[in-house]
This record gives C-alpha cells, sequence and structure tokens, in this order.
C-alpha cells in the first residue's frame, strides 16, 4: 500500500514538472483512474479517510475501488480557501471544507460544499479543484453530484495546469447545473444535459491547449465557451473584468432552506476569478522556485 502511495505521488510531482503540453493530465499518459486497492469496504474506506494526511493523497471509493485522484499542494490550498471565503456572500449559507457525502453508495470528499442554513448536511452548491486531477475525472463527477440522492444544484469544477516556459499558465472553470437550460435568443430556452458544462471560462494567463480542446468538443455549446481561449481574446488581468464573472443562480442554492429564498436575494451571485487565479499563479511560483533550489542543491 505504501509502495503503490509513494509510485502515485512521484507520479503527480512529475506531471508537475511538464510542459502542459507534454505529458499534462489530458495526454494519452494520463491513466483514466489510478486505482490503490479493490474490494474495498465502507468501513475500510473510512479508515483510510482517518489517515489521508499520512499518505498525502486525496481518495475516493467508487463500487469498491479506492482511486487516488490528487493530492495536497498549495495551489491547491489556496485555491480552495479563497473560493471558499468569496462563497460566505450570504449570512445564510455556511460554507464546508473537505466534506464525506455518501452518493449511491460510493463516498467522495468534496473540496467545497455550500449548505443552506437548516438544511442540515445536504449541499446545493460544491466546488472541486484540480490541480494534479485530469479534467476527466473532474468532468465525471457531475453525474454523481446531480444525483437523485442529493441535493445538489450547481458544481463548480475548476482545473489548473503547471507553469509553462515563459511564467503563464493556462485555467479553466466549468459550470454544471442541475437544471441545464441555455437561452439561445429571447423567448427561446433549450435544456441541454446536466452532466455537461452550462459554460466554460479559460481564465488563466496562457490559453487552453488543443489536447483540453478536443476533450470538450460536443460537451459545450458553441456560444457558451469565455474567456482567454486564442491570442487576440480578452485576458483576465484585471477584477470585475465581465467575462470572468460566473454568475451563479441563487434560487436553486437555497433548495431545502426553511422559508425559501431569503427577500432581496439578487438573482445571480457572481464568482470573480481573478482572484482565484491571482492565488493560483502566486503559488504556482513558489512551488516552481522550490523545485529549482532543491535542484540546485542536489
Amino acid at each position: 500500500m505504501e509502495k503503490k502511495c509513494a509510485s502515485v505521488r512521484k507520479f503527480f510531482l512529475e506531471l508537475s514538472r511538464k510542459e502542459p503540453d507534454d505529458g499534462s493530465t489530458e495526454s494519452s499518459t494520463f491513466p483514466e483512474e489510478i486505482v490503490i486497492l479493490t474490494d474495498v469496504s465502507n468501513e475500510r474506506y473510512r479508515k483510510f479517510r482517518e489517515e489521508e494526511r499520512k499518505v498525502n493523497l486525496f481518495i475516493r471509493l467508487i463500487k469498491g475501488k479506492l482511486i487516488v485522484y490528487d493530492m495536497p499542494s498549495s495551489v491547491h490550498g489556496s485555491v480552495q480557501f479563497s473560493t471558499g471565503l468569496m462563497m460566505t456572500w450570504h449570512p445564510q449559507l455556511d460554507i464546508h471544507t473537505g466534506l464525506d457525502l455518501s452518493i449511491d453508495e460510493n463516498y467522495y470528499c468534496a473540496d467545497i460544499a455550500v449548505i443552506p442554513a437548516g438544511n442540515g448536511l445536504n449541499p446545493t452548491i460544491i466546488v472541486e479543484v484540480g490541480v494534479s486531477e485530469s479534467l476527466q475525472s473532474l468532468h465525471d463527477l457531475a453525474k454523481s453530484y446531480f444525483s437523485e440522492q442529493t441535493d445538489i444544484q450547481v458544481y463548480l469544477a475548476l482545473k489548473f495546469w503547471p507553469l509553462r516556459q515563459d511564467g503563464t499558465a493556462a485555467m479553466i472553470a466549468l459550470l454544471y447545473l442541475r437544471e441545464n437550460r441555455i437561452q439561445i435568443r429571447p423567448g427561446n430556452i433549450r435544456w441541454f444535459n446536466n452532466t455537461d458544462p452550462n459554460m466554460v471560462i479559460s481564465f488563466g494567463n496562457a490559453p487552453i491547449n488543443d489536447i483540453t480542446m478536443e476533450f470538450l468538443t460536443g460537451k459545450v455549446p458553441n456560444n457558451r465557451y469565455f474567456g482567454y481561449f486564442n491570442n487576440g481574446d480578452t485576458v483576465c488581468d484585471d477584477e470585475e473584468i465581465p467575462i470572468y464573472q460566473i454568475p451563479i443562480p441563487t434560487s436553486p442554492i437555497f433548495t431545502g432552506c426553511p422559508g425559501g429564498v431569503p427577500p432581496e436575494t439578487p438573482d445571480n451571485f457572481n464568482l470573480d476569478l481573478w482572484t482565484i487565479q491571482v492565488k493560483a499563479l502566486y503559488y504556482l511560483n513558489k512551488e516552481q522556485q522550490r523545485r529549482q533550489q532543491q535542484q540546485q542543491q542536489q
């Protein structure tokens, strides 16, 4: 077990050193899932969760398989904290980090869970942060999170890639809605599969690579791509730029809240991706500097 965990940690660390176009988590070298144990009981999984800090890996239990999907890092931690802090915009919303969720006999640990006050431990928003975790893995979570067993209405996936040689990095936000409807034109609303993103925003200071675009093709309506995809697009380089505000509908957030949606609540809560980008870039640079120092000392 420990040898397997050490091997996975080494694999993730090697990924963080690679150029995104040279072995990223969207390349053919990344396994569909990293399984370290099979036939794991619920009780055994809970014991693993208690010792998760020791193995320094993030795990899920899917159909009896203990799956490693990411590892702790300063990038992951800083984005998780800053995004969670931004979610505290309403006094009747409780914010949880690392919340355990049991869905369809599988077990997940949500990076951020938003729960309306008075709704027990039933989140209506989930945010996942992926650094080593692949975009495929983040995307696949939508199906589980929108299970009929949950009250989850909004799922936001944030994916970060390693720094490129020029010091820039690609980042992407995918917004999933249980009621995934999009206004095609005034008076014409179309419903889409809720396991596909309602919108995708590229908010890094580097464009998304071709491998990622190939993955997204067919999953996102053409007019629902926003942000920095090609040279000449508006770059996320300041706060309050309209296309870098994720409009999260507020009415579904208060599902299960006694009394419904509180009075004077706006129709949407806008999450500014600039704040998240600044945090991620700072710690991506810090981690790169630390690796360089370690290499010089060897």
